[in-house]
């Protein structure tokens, strides 16, 4: 207000509800300008699938592109962080994109090869407990950090005599088992499942599980 502008180019910047229409009114020695920027709705939920929804699905990106018109909106009908709707979860960039904007996460969720995780808190202001607190992450972590595999402490006491007794030894050579004076036994050999030629003890802890693409929505 009453700022006098000197240059024949100038930026007007401000802050915005997405919701609402923007106007710029100026008074000028030519008269009076006016601008207007319409709100963006398409930050809002709606029709479809609001933006930040992570999904799952069996196709790959070319194919789940194809299908959920993911590039008709940019140029060359090409994926851009700023146009296409959808993006992989695999970590890249986001510049431009209302999820981008509305969560200020600059990358996409990396998700490659792991499992979702509910965080400890949505919303900060229910405070209530979880009927089961045993089933909170204990390390409490935040929203897109990963966290890598574990395995809860524990040992087994070396039981080879009453084992022997009762005829229960394990079959396994060597024991996997704790011996209470020495070191824990060395995990190099397990079960093989039949058919498969798997061995159960691997680089990993893991459930059974099978491996599908996840996408965001971004725009």
């Amino acid at each position: 207000v009453g700022q006098t502008i000197n240059s024949f180019s100038f930026l007007v910047t401000c802050k915005r509800d997405q919701e609402k229409d923007l106007i710029l009114s100026m008074q000028t020695d030519r008269g009076p300008f006016v601008s207007k920027s319409v709100a963006d709705g398409s930050f809002s939920s709606n029709k479809e699938t609001p933006i930040g929804t992570i999904i799952s699905s069996a196709l790959n990106f070319e194919q789940f592109s194809f299908t959920s018109k993911n590039n008709e909106k940019s140029l060359g009908g090409i994926w851009t962080s700023n146009k296409s709707k959808w993006s992989p979860c695999d970590g890249r960039s986001l510049p431009e994109s209302k999820y981008a904007k509305i969560s200020s996460q600059t990358n996409a969720p990396d998700l490659r090869g792991v499992f979702i995780r509910g965080l400890n808190a949505f919303d900060p202001q229910y405070t209530t407990p979880p009927s089961n607190p045993t089933q909170l992450n204990p390390e409490n972590t935040s929203l897109n950090v990963y966290q890598s595999d574990a395995f809860q402490g524990h040992k087994h006491l070396d039981q080879d005599k009453i084992g022997a007794f009762l005829g229960r030894e394990s079959p396994n050579n060597p024991k996997q088992r704790y011996n209470i004076t020495g070191a824990p036994a060395n995990n190099s050999e397990g079960k093989v499942d039949a058919g498969f030629g798997t061995p159960r003890i691997s680089t990993e802890t893991r459930s059974k599980n099978v491996s599908v693409y996840y996408y965001i929505k971004i725009n």
